[in-house]
């Protein structure tokens, strides 16, 4: 699937994306909205080649002014989710989970996201949602 846009890079406040690839037909709409709403976005097309991978996202995370959790059955079963999850809250960053689907969460994963604002989208009409 071809990625919507290229991510931000620039010096103003932007949004850090957290997905799974496997999800990539559900939550690239959604980051486009955001795209289209006029916010900063920033996802892994945002990785330049050749760069330390976990270096560029730590710095992404770093910079962000909000980190964005697309939560869904395959996204909490992804060590890498997990660790930039992990990253956002031990440094305790801004960050909001967006529950695309009812999703069972492991008892680290539940705990982790237990004091973190959620939208459970899958519940909320389309309208209340945007």
């Amino acid at each position: 699937m071809d990625k919507p846009f290229p991510a931000y890079s620039g010096d103003e406040p932007y949004v850090f994306v957290s997905y799974t690839h496997a999800d990539a037909a559900r939550v690239y709409p959604e980051i486009q909205w955001l795209h289209d709403q006029g916010f900063n976005v920033w996802y892994d097309e945002g990785i330049e080649p050749g760069t330390v991978w976990r270096d560029e996202l730590a710095r992404a995370i770093d910079g962000a002014a909000l980190f964005l959790f697309y939560v869904t059955p395959t996204s909490v079963e992804r060590p890498h989710c997990l660790r930039e999850v992990g990253y956002a809250v031990d440094h305790e960053f801004p960050f909001l989970a967006i529950h695309l689907e009812p999703t069972d969460l492991d008892p680290g994963t539940e705990l982790t996201l237990s004091s973190i604002q959620a939208i459970l989208k899958y519940d909320t009409p389309e309208r209340a949602y945007r």
